[in-house]
């Protein structure tokens, strides 16, 4: 059994590999959240940045901080794939779901619905 997934973009610019070893999954439907992944909620987990390993395509990431809180978004320049975003603060990687290409099982363990938690 392997202990890395991988994952990338939907355009295949960027590739990364994460070892198994998640901290905890999430979900949170506040405004922020939601319009940042232009869904409902935001989903993913997080895990160490050690953790992760780029395969190709670091020139393809953007980053995008609001100037007033410690919210922020990293996605890919050419397709807008939500990626890894690095909370410096806590050195943890917020691994959005979506950027997965392998089957990830994490137990579910916080749902956060608030107007606003940042």
């Amino acid at each position: 059994m392997s202990t890395k997934v991988s994952g990338g973009c939907l355009c295949g610019a960027v590739v990364f590999e994460l070892e198994k070893s998640f901290k905890r999954f999430f979900e949170c439907g506040c405004e922020q959240c939601a319009s940042l992944m232009s869904a409902g909620a935001a989903y993913g987990f997080a895990a160490e940045a050690s953790r992760i390993t780029w395969h190709r395509g670091l020139e393809y990431i953007a980053n995008y901080k609001h100037k007033d809180k410690s919210l922020a978004s990293t996605f890919c320049k050419q397709c807008g794939s939500s990626l890894p975003s690095l909370n410096e603060k806590k050195n943890i990687l917020l691994i959005p779901y979506s950027a997965m290409k392998d089957e990830v099982s994490i137990g579910h363990e916080s749902s956060m619905f608030a107007s606003d938690l940042v």
